[in-house]
């Protein structure tokens, strides 16, 4: 299934990937899916002393909601909570662009970018895996920018990885995250 995600994951590197691409003109991207709600084509919850079977679909509803929140703040340009959705020493690789580190670095990339684009983010979900506190998720990740003044609208595709990572608050952040650009169709 598809998930409507404004950046899961890899959020700050694929801000840096859409900014160096935006000086490029607008590819189409292959049809993108339309879907809303957060999930994934496979779900693993490795069960295990600290995860009883009656918690696998909590903590599964639980990074979905952190997929949710990114979308919700990249189309609200939130700076400040895409921010605390990563953690404080997250670092995110993207295609031909210097490694992103820390939330400062998501907000000085992001900020820019928001200022001259409204943008969007669909996001593909093929696996997510969860083990106790760390987990991964990998996908297709479909970005649309759209310039706030003129302009045609810029679309990318490429493939993302994720680490994510519950805090002691309980919370699941990004913690890690790759990206490259899909092949052409």
């Amino acid at each position: 299934m598809f998930v409507r995600s404004s950046g899961w994951i890899a959020a700050g590197t694929r801000v840096l990937a859409i900014a160096s691409l935006a000086g490029l003109g607008a590819r189409v991207s292959p049809q993108r899916p339309t879907e809303t709600s957060a999930s994934c084509a496979r779900v693993t919850v490795l069960q295990g002393a600290d995860v009883a079977a009656a918690d696998s679909a909590t903590v599964v509803g639980e990074v979905y909601t952190l997929i949710d929140s990114w979308v919700s703040s990249v189309q609200a340009a939130d700076i400040e909570a895409l921010a605390r959705l990563v953690t404080p020493d997250a670092t995110f690789w993207t295609h031909g662009a210097p490694e992103l580190a820390g939330r400062d670095a998501l907000a000085a990339a992001f900020g820019p970018v928001f200022a001259r684009y409204s943008m969007e983010q669909d996001f593909r979900c093929e696996e997510l895996v969860v083990s106790g506190d760390m987990g991964f998720m990998r996908g297709t990740e479909f970005n649309r920018l759209i310039p706030r003044r003129e302009g045609p609208a810029i679309e990318r595709q490429q493939r993302a990885f994720s680490i994510i990572r519950r805090g002691a608050d309980g919370r699941w952040r990004f913690a890690h995250g790759m990206t490259n650009l899909a092949p052409d169709p």
